[in-house]
């Protein structure tokens, strides 16, 4: 059967996420190294750190994607930055990842099907070490920068060390994860370390140790959910309306 790519992907679009919270170690590579801000001949200590990854389609036919991979960290308070990026194919249906050269790096994460359900699974990972991921939710509110947006969620979890071979050696790591993704498109909205992410297999890299949450893009996720709006607004105003409605009522009844 002809499967058919999501209506949504063209070239041209693009989706970036940032991290919400400040961070001490930039990236975890596959080999074991880590690379920190002492590597950039800087103290770690307390440093605000901003992470940002974005993947663009570059071209697309016949479901295959170029896709422009780019990850900057930067250091807030002292304007430093590192840029790394690079480019990969991948097959908009399967979400298989194919460096430049054709050497094959995994599943993606940035998108799943939006014919899921809870119990459905899926698989993440890299060659020879596929993860099967679960859809544990479905459903929820997620508050994103276009705000609330309906969302499933699918975890993934080795439950031990499985062997990642990068550049000819194999090294052992446990591959965990969980995603939330936009129940319209199959987005991924947020994940909290991009672990087990193909475009960044390419690069070397295992993990950024990080909450990402997406930040922009030119996808259209569809219209944000009123109900949890609402029900941050009871929340806070709820109470300081039922004081005065008190203080209200004593008053009357002294009088």
């Amino acid at each position: 059967m002809l499967r058919l790519p999501p209506l949504w992907f063209r070239k041209g679009i693009y989706v970036e996420f940032r991290n919400e919270k400040d961070a001490l170690v930039f990236a975890e590579f596959i080999n074991g190294s880590i690379l920190t801000c002492e590597k950039l001949g800087l103290k770690a200590e307390k440093r605000k750190t901003l992470f940002i990854y974005r993947w663009e389609c570059l071209d697309f036919s016949d479901n295959l994607a170029k896709l422009k991979i780019t990850i900057e960290f930067i250091l807030v308070e002292e304007n430093i930055s590192l840029n790394i990026s690079t480019c990969v194919f991948v097959d908009v249906n399967s979400r298989d990842v194919y460096s430049v050269n054709g050497t094959p790096c995994g599943k993606t994460t940035l998108w799943l099907s939006t014919k899921l359900k809870v119990g459905d699974t899926v698989l993440f990972g890299y060659p020879g070490c596929y993860v099967e991921g679960e859809v544990t939710d479905m459903g929820y509110a997620l508050k994103t920068p276009y705000g609330y947006q309906k969302c499933f969620e699918v975890e993934f979890d080795t439950g031990g060390y499985v062997g990642v071979t990068y550049g000819n050696k194999t090294y052992n790591w446990v591959l965990w994860n969980w995603l939330d993704y936009d129940l319209d498109t199959g987005i991924l909205l947020q994940t909290p370390n991009f672990m087990g992410e193909a475009t960044l297999y390419v690069l070397g890299i295992l993990q950024i140790p990080a909450i990402m949450l997406i930040y922009e893009t030119n996808v259209d996720l569809g219209p944000s959910l009123i109900w949890p709006q609402i029900l941050n607004i009871t929340f806070f105003v709820l109470p300081p309306a039922v004081f005065f409605t008190v203080v209200f009522l004593c008053g009357l009844l002294a009088s």
